[in-house]
Formats: structure tokens, C-alpha cells, sequence
């Protein structure tokens, strides 16, 4: 953040890292029908996939939760980990908390 704010960028909240169906198979190199047989519950083994964050567009995956989902089937994921819905929420009511004359949005996929 402090290279934001050097560059006289003020973060003022942060977004999640939701995705739908077509980016979790571009992730993941795999294709859209494989993900949709996992959320279906076809093809998941023991490990159920994971429930949608959010119902619109058909569902939308924080990407976190996908990511370590991939990673424990041995599919390719990112190497980084991702912060928790809870920890994006703590991050907003900080910056919530600062005053600034200027703003902009921080997308913490950027940073990562």
C-alpha cells in the first residue's frame, strides 16, 4: 500500500476476487464443462467443490476458495495465497477509518 500512496494513489477499499464458471476453467486450464460438473458435484471425489459467494450470474466463487480447492486435487492453482472474505472486511473498515483528499480503488488481485 505504501507504494500506492507514494505514487499519490489513496486505497480506500478492497475487492474480492470473485469469479464465475468461464474464468475458474481459464485458471485452472481446464474446461468450462469440467466446471460445471464440479459444482454440480460430478467428479469431485470426496471434496465437495466449493459454494458460490454469490448467487448473480449464476454463481460467482471467491477465488481463494477455488484456489485451495484446486490445490488439494493436485489441478493447477496459484502459488499465492489469497485473503478471507473476513480479511478483505477487516481491510475495509481500516481504510474506512483514514481520511484522504483523494481516492482510489486497491484490487488486492493486482498485488498479489
Amino acid at each position: 500500500m505504501r507504494v500506492l500512496e507514494s505514487a499519490g494513489i489513496d486505497v480506500v477499499r478492497t475487492y474480492a476476487d470473485l469469479v464465475t464458471r468461464q474464468d475458474i476453467a481459464d485458471r485452472a486450464e481446464v474446461t468450462r464443462q469440467a466446471v460445471g460438473n464440479w459444482v454440480r458435484g460430478q467428479r469431485c471425489g470426496t471434496q465437495p467443490f466449493p459454494l458460490p459467494t454469490n448467487l448473480a450470474a449464476g454463481g460467482l466463487w471467491l477465488w481463494r476458495d477455488v484456489n485451495q480447492w484446486l490445490a488439494s486435487r493436485g489441478l493447477r492453482h496459484d502459488a499465492t495465497d489469497k485473503p478471507t472474505l473476513e480479511t478483505l472486511a477487516q481491510l475495509d473498515i481500516w481504510l474506512s477509518g483514514r481520511t484522504s483528499p483523494k481516492s482510489a480503488i486497491l484490487d488486492l488481485r493486482k498485488l498479489a
